[in-house]
């Protein structure tokens, strides 16, 4: 079985709910539950640009913390 790799949110939540902000196992990596907060404050209160940007920066270096980069991300097509 492959190793699983977690990327912690450090939130409080986390351990309570049981979730993870990526998970990689094996040559597979899925993030979830990325929103726009730092810190435990919301960015971007109103802005929806910057809580994008936020996001997709937390993502960024969640994935780079498990060796995959945002070039590696692919959607699943809809049928």
């Amino acid at each position: 079985m492959a190793e699983r790799i977690r990327i912690s949110t450090g939130s409080s939540w986390e351990p309570v709910v049981g979730y993870s902000r990526a998970i990689r196992v094996g040559n597979r990596v899925e993030v979830a539950g990325t929103t726009a907060v730092r810190d435990g404050k919301a960015v971007g209160i109103g802005d929806a640009y910057a809580q994008t940007v936020c996001a997709l920066e937390i993502i960024k270096e969640s994935l780079e913390k498990v060796g995959a980069t945002l070039a590696d991300v692919v959607r699943p097509e809809c049928s």
